[in-house]
């Protein structure tokens, strides 16, 4: 298993904090996605049906990534459309599960990262 570090954020300004200081690494990794429930599961049903993928990947990444967990809010925040992430200067984020690549700006929507085999290629560049 490769080594990762791992960051979780649940506003635009953590998220511009460590995107400033993570910017540098090209295995940086944003992955958008909705907040969990009381069943400690994400409300969102592509976010449920992504994450084994993610994690999978994750295992895979390239030695010192990066992966920054952006949490955009519940169903009703999210479904907002001020929602500060969907609204964000340079990464608007109009649907989730969605994986970025800081460095390229490569993403991998919903339907992507509901297959593993893609979210594995994508992790590994």
């Amino acid at each position: 298993m490769s080594s990762v570090f791992q960051v979780l954020v649940e506003s635009v300004d953590e998220l511009n904090s460590a995107i400033k200081e993570h910017e540098a690494n090209p295995n940086t990794f944003l992955f958008f996605t909705g907040a969990l429930g009381p069943s400690c599961e994400s409300w969102c049903d592509d976010c449920r049906d992504a994450d084994p993928n993610i994690e999978k990947g994750l295992e895979n990444v390239p030695e010192g990534s990066i992966f920054i967990l952006c949490i955009v809010g519940d169903e009703a925040g999210w479904n907002d459309p001020n929602n500060e992430f969907k609204n964000h200067p340079s990464i608007k984020v109009l649907e989730i599960p969605t994986l970025l690549r800081l460095s390229t700006k490569e993403t991998l929507g919903p339907k992507e990262c509901k297959n593993g085999e893609l979210v594995q290629r994508f992790f590994r560049g």
